[in-house]
C-alpha cells in the first residue's frame, strides 16, 4: 500500500494479453518530493512471488528495470535520509515510464539511526539550495547574514538584496514577505539562521509566481519532523558605537497528525550614521552639509504555525503573526559656520534637526491546504493570505537660520503627520498532475492591495505655541491583480524542458483627492517563460532560460507629497506619473559538481523605475521616474577545499548598465561594476570553526552617478557542543572600517558619502533542547539495507 503522505505519481497500466511469461522492462525515475530533483543510488527491490531483484538508480535518479515478468510486483523503495515506500504495481508489457516521489526524512534501520547528511550547496535546474544546518558558521548568525553563503546573492548594508543583479523577492515557508530595503533587512536580521533548514535561490521563478517577481529567495524553516517537543533559544548581543540586542525563543510540538510552533523574538538597536554632502547653495558658494543620524528601533514578533495531517493525503497549515514595532530617527545637520564672505553673499547658514517617530502594528495570517489523490498522482494546493499594516508616523523638523554673534534671523518648526493604513489580500489555487512523460500544472491567483492615508504638515514659526496647517494631502491607492498560469515540464534523455505561460490583468488606481491627481492604468499582459537544462554527465549541466516580468510602481513612489526621507540636504517627492516597468531577461548558466557555477545574461528594461536627484531653483529633491536601460551581467561561484579542514568560497558578479538619456539631464560615462565576496572557512577540530570573509564592490559609472568602491572584512569564531545542543559564536564586522559608501552626481554638484556604523562586535548563543521519538520501520532483509546504507555513507553518496 502506498504511504499517501508522500507524492508518488505513476501510471498504472492494466493491459494483459496472457504474456505473463514474457520478459519485459520498466523505466522509472525517483525524485525528491520537495525539490523535484533526481536522486542517485536509490535502492528498489522488486518482488514477484518467491523471487526478487534489487536495482539502483543512476546519478540522475533514472533506472531501467529489465528482465521482469508480467504480474503484480511488490516494490520497496529505500534511500538513506528519506522515508521508505512500500507499494504494489501491476507490471505489463509496454508500461509507461514512472516518476516516483519520495520525501526527505531520517530512517531507523534495525534500531540503528542513520542520518542522510546533505551537502551545504546543491544545484539543480537553475536553482541553488543552501542547506543552512550543514554549516556551523552559516547557522550561527542571522538569516540575513547567512545569505552571503548563497551563490549569485549580493546584499548591502542599506538593505539591497539582488540575485544576478536583479531585485529579489523573499518567501518564508510559502508566504511572500511584502517588505523591501531596510525593512526587509531588519526583519531577516531578527530571524536566527539556526532556525532555518534551507535557502533556495531561484533566478527563474517560472510562470507559477506573480509577474512582478524577478528573482526569488525561498526560505524554509527547520520544523519538527518527529513526535515530541523541541525548544530553541537564541541570544545575540552586538556593540558598535551603540548596543544592539536580539533575543528569540520558539517551541515545537508534534503529536500524531498535529504539529505546532510558537515563537517570540525581540530586537533593540541603535545605529549611528555620519554623512557629508557637497552641493550648491543659494549663492556662488557651495555648501558642505554635515549630518549625523541616530536610528533607534524596538521590534517584537509573535508567531504561531499550526499543522494538521488529516489522512496523510490532506494537510493544512495555518500561520499567524503579530509584529508591533516602533522606531525613532534623530537627524542633526548643518552647512557650516557663518563667515564674512558668506554673510556678504547673503548665503543661507542653517542648522537643522529632524525627529521621526513611527509606531507600527503589523498582523498577517496565511493558510495553505494541500490535497493529493489518485495514488498521489494529482494534487491541489489552496493558499489564502492577509496582511494588515498600520503606521502612525510624525516628523518634527526644526530649522534655524543665523549669522555671526549668535543672532538668529529665522527659526521655523514644522510637523508632518504621516499615517498609513495598508491591507493586502491574496488567494491562489494550483493543480498538478502527470501528463505523458512529464508534469503539468495550472493555477489562478487573485490579489488586492489597498492603502489610504491623510498627510498633514503644520508650521509654528518662532512661536512654538502656534500650529498652522500649511499642506494637506488625502491619498487612496488600490491595486487589483487577476492571474492565471500553466506550465509543463518533462525530462527526455539528458535534457529537461520547462515551458510556462502566465496571463495577468492588472488594474491600478492611485488617487490624490486633494490635488485631483489620478494615475489609473489597466494592463492585460502575457508572460511566457522557457527553461532548458542539458546534463551531458553527472557532474555538468547547462541551463538556459528566458523570462518576462512586470514591475508595478508602489504607493510610496506614486505619492506626490513632499516629505523628509532622512536627508537634510534634499527632500523627497513622489511621482504620480510613473509607468510600470517591463523586463525581458535571457540567461545561460553552467554548473559543475556543486563547486562551480558561471552565468551570463542580458536584461532589457522598458520604463525602468529608479531615482534621480534634481534641482529646482535652490532646492534639491529626489524622485522616482521611468528610464529605459539595457544591462549585461556575469555571475560566478566557486568552492574549493585546498585542505581537508579548509574551504574557500568565491561569489562574484560583474554588471554593466546602459541607461538611456533622461529628459534634459546630460549623460556621462559608463563603466561596469564588480562585486566580490570571498569566504575562508577553517575547521579547527573539536567542533571549533573559524571564518575570515571579505566583500568588495568596485566603482561604477552609470551615466548619471559615480558610485565609489567600498568593502569590509569580517571574522567569526564558532564552537558547537552537539550533545547539549549549544552553539556559541563571536564575530567582528568591518574590521578595517572600509564600509563607507559615496555617490557623486555627474550632471550637477552633489557628492554624498556616509558611514552607517557597520563595524561592531557580536556574541551569539543558540540552545536547542527537547525530546523526540523516532519509530523504527519494518524492513525486509534489514542487514542488507544497513550494509548498503553504510556503504553509501562511507562513499559520500548521501
Amino acid at each position: 500500500m502506498i504511504k499517501s503522505r508522500f507524492l508518488f505519481p505513476f501510471f498504472f497500466v492494466m493491459i494483459s494479453f496472457g504474456l505473463h511469461a514474457q520478459m519485459i522492462s520498466l523505466k522509472l525515475e525517483v525524485r525528491d518530493s520537495l525539490m523535484h530533483i533526481g536522486l542517485p543510488m536509490v535502492t528498489i527491490k522488486a518482488s514477484l512471488e518467491d523471487s526478487s531483484k534489487v536495482f539502483l538508480t543512476d546519478n540522475n535518479g533514472r533506472l531501467e528495470m529489465q528482465g521482469l515478468k508480467s504480474g503484480i510486483y511488490k516494490f520497496e523503495i529505500s534511500y538513506v535520509g528519506y522515508e521508505k515506500i512500500d507499494t504494489s504495481l501491476n507490471v505489463v508489457p509496454n508500461s509507461k515510464p514512472l516518476i516516483l516521489y519520495i520525501h526527505p526524512s531520517s530512517n531507523t534501520l534495525n534500531e540503528v539511526h542513520v542520518v542522510g547528511s546533505k551537502p551545504l550547496l546543491q544545484m539543480q535546474r537553475g536553482r541553488f539550495t543552501l542547506n543552512i544546518q550543514q554549516s556551523p558558521l552559516a547557522k550561527s548568525g542571522s538569516l540575513w547574514e547567512s545569505l552571503k553563503y548563497a551563490p549569485s546573492v549580493i546584499t548591502t548594508e542599506s538593505g539591497g538584496l539582488t540575485v544576478k543583479g536583479q531585485s529579489a523577492t523573499v518567501y518564508l515557508d510559502g508566504r511572500r514577505l511584502t517588505l523591501s530595503g531596510d525593512e526587509l533587512m531588519t526583519y531577516l536580521k531578527n530571524i536566527p539562521a539556526g532556525n532555518i533548514e534551507k535557502v533556495e535561490v531561484i533566478a527563474h521563478p517560472g510562470s507559477s509566481f506573480s509577474s512582478d517577481i524577478k528573482t526569488l529567495i525561498n526560505i524554509t524553516t527547520d520544523h519538527i519532523k518527529y513526535e515530541g517537543v523541541r525548544g530553541t533559544f537564541n541570544s545575540g548581543f552586538a556593540y558598535g558605537r551603540h548596543p544592539r540586542i536580539n533575543e528569540s525563543v520558539s517551541f515545537d510540538v508534534k503529536k500524531k497528525f498535529f504539529s505546532s510552533q510558537l515563537g517570540y523574538s525581540l530586537t533593540h538597536s541603535k545605529i549611528e550614521t555620519n554623512s557629508l554632502t557637497i552641493r550648491d547653495g543659494n549663492s556662488s558658494l557651495p555648501w558642505s552639509v554635515n549630518q549625523s543620524s541616530y536610528y533607534k528601533q524596538n521590534s517584537n514578533r509573535i508567531y504561531t504555525n499550526l499543522g494538521f495531517d488529516f489522512n496523510n493525503n490532506s494537510q493544512l497549515s495555518i500561520y499567524a503573526e503579530a509584529a508591533p514595532s516602533s522606531n525613532v530617527q534623530n537627524v542633526f545637520g548643518n552647512n557650516g559656520m557663518p563667515t564674512d564672505e558668506r554673510i556678504i553673499l547673503r548665503d543661507s547658514i542653517f542648522k537643522a534637526f529632524y525627529q521621526t517617530d513611527n509606531d507600527i502594528e503589523s498582523y498577517s495570517l496565511n493558510g495553505i491546504y494541500q490535497l493529493k489523490w489518485d495514488s498521489t498522482k494529482q494534487s491541489v494546493k489552496i493558499q489564502l493570505a492577509y496582511l494588515s499594516n498600520k503606521r502612525a508616523g510624525v516628523t518634527n523638523r526644526y530649522n534655524e537660520t543665523f549669522r555671526t554673534g549668535g543672532f538668529v534671523l529665522e527659526s521655523l518648526r514644522y510637523e508632518d503627520v504621516l499615517p498609513q493604513q495598508l491591507s493586502i489580500l491574496t488567494s491562489e489555487i494550483q493543480y498538478r498532475r502527470p501528463i505523458g512523460k512529464g508534469e503539468w500544472a495550472f493555477g489562478v491567483r487573485y490579489s488586492k492591495t489597498e492603502l489610504e492615508n491623510q498627510n498633514q504638515s503644520f508650521s509654528s514659526g518662532n512661536n512654538f505655541k502656534e500650529r498652522n496647517l500649511i499642506a494637506f494631502d488625502n491619498n487612496k491607492y488600490r491595486e487589483v491583480n487577476y492571474g492565471a498560469f500553466t506550465s509543463y515540464e518533462l525530462q527526455i534523455g539528458k535534457i529537461f524542458y520547462q515551458l510556462g505561460l502566465r496571463i495577468e490583468d492588472n488594474k491600478v488606481l492611485a488617487n490624490n483627492l486633494t490635488l485631483n491627481l489620478q494615475n489609473d492604468y489597466k494592463l492585460f499582459t502575457l508572460f511566457p517563460d522557457l527553461l532548458l537544462q542539458w546534463s551531458p554527465n553527472e557532474k555538468n549541466s547547462l541551463v538556459a532560460y528566458y523570462k518576462k516580468e512586470l514591475m508595478r510602481p508602489d504607493y510610496y513612489q506614486l505619492n506626490p507629497y513632499t516629505r523628509f526621507s532622512g536627508n537634510s540636504s534634499a527632500e523627497f517627492r513622489g511621482n504620480s506619473s510613473i509607468k510600470p516597468q517591463l523586463d525581458h531577461t535571457i540567461d545561460i548558466t553552467w554548473s559543475n559538481n556543486r563547486n562551480i557555477s558561471l552565468s551570463v545574461g542580458m536584461q532589457i528594461s522598458k520604463n525602468l523605475i529608479s531615482t534621480i536627484m534634481l534641482k529646482d531653483e535652490s532646492n534639491y529633491y529626489e524622485k522616482y521616474d521611468n528610464f529605459n536601460a539595457r544591462s549585461y551581467y556575469l555571475s560566478a561561484y566557486y568552492s574549493i577545499n585546498p585542505l581537508k579542514f579548509w574551504k574557500i568560497q568565491f561569489n562574484g558578479q560583474a554588471l554593466y548598465i546602459d541607461v538611456k538619456a533622461y529628459a534634459d539631464v546630460p549623460k556621462s560615462k559608463l563603466s561596469p561594476a564588480g562585486n566580490l565576496n570571498l569566504i575562508n572557512s577553517v575547521s579547527l577540530g573539536n567542533n571549533w570553526n573559524y571564518e575570515l570573509s571579505g566583500l568588495y564592490s568596485s566603482t561604477i559609472f552609470d551615466g548619471y552617478y559615480q558610485h565609489f568602491d567600498y568593502g569590509n572584512v569580517n571574522m567569526a569564531l564558532v564552537k558547537e557542543w552537539k550533545k547539549p545542543g549549544i552553539i556559541v559564536s563571536a564575530s567582528i564586522s568591518d574590521i578595517l572600517k572600509t564600509g563607507a559608501m559615496q555617490d557623486n552626481a555627474m550632471y550637477l554638484l552633489y557628492n554624498s558619502g556616509q558611514y552607517n556604523d557597520s563595524r561592531f562586535f557580536r556574541l551569539g548563543l543558540k540552545w536547542s533542547f527537547g525530546k523526540q521519538s523516532i519509530k523504527a520501520k519494518s524492513f525486509n532483509d534489514k542487514s542488507n539495507d544497513i550494509k548498503k546504507a553504510q556503504e553509501r555513507l562511507n562513499n559520500g553518496k548521501i
